[in-house]
This record gives C-alpha cells, structure tokens and sequence, in this order.
C-alpha cells in the first residue's frame, strides 16, 4: 500500500541463484522504486511470466495471484526465521504496529 500502483516489476530469471536477505528483483510503482528481498538461499525455478502484462495484479491479488518467483531452497538453508501468514500477520501487528 505505501509504494502506491505497481506499474512495472523485473521479473528473476529462471535458475538464477539468490542469497537470503539480498535483492531478488526490483518493483516500480506511481510512487517508488523498491526492491524485493529474497526471504531464502536457493535458485528461482518458476516465475509468474503474468506480472510481465498485469504488474497491478501485485496490488489487486498479493497474496494469491500476485506471487513473483517459486524459489527452490538450498540444502541446508537456514529457514528458520519464515514465516506463515498468522504469524507475519501477528508480526505487523505487534512489531510494526499497522493495526
């Protein structure tokens, strides 16, 4: 909601690598650029070819039909610190205070 419309989004490459807490892509809304931040160590094997002609679905449907990129984690990835959608959603809650 802060970044405003999505109007482009650089969608990963298939089988690209990417490191925990590092840029995964870039979005652009009406109000700024911002980077998406990979949540885990591993390689991109699907990728929502979609957003490439509909990047408002990011704002329409983020949590359904808004996915960016399937990540398939590395063996021995530190998964430790994810989240579900209950407990990210306590996390705001609580930590954020967007409630």
């Amino acid at each position: 909601e802060s970044l405003g419309d999505i109007v482009y989004i650089d969608l990963p490459e298939l089988e690209t690598s990417t490191e925990a807490n590092t840029e995964l892509t870039e979005i652009e809304s009406t109000k700024a650029t911002a980077s998406v931040i990979s949540p885990v160590t591993g390689s991109v094997v699907e990728v929502n070819e979609e957003l490439s002609d509909a990047p408002e679905i990011l704002n329409e449907d983020p949590y359904g039909k808004g996915w960016i990129a399937v990540i398939e984690v590395e063996e021995g990835a530190d998964t430790n610190d994810l989240m579900d959608a209950s407990d990210y959603e306590k996390y705001l809650e609580e930590e954020v205070k967007l409630k």
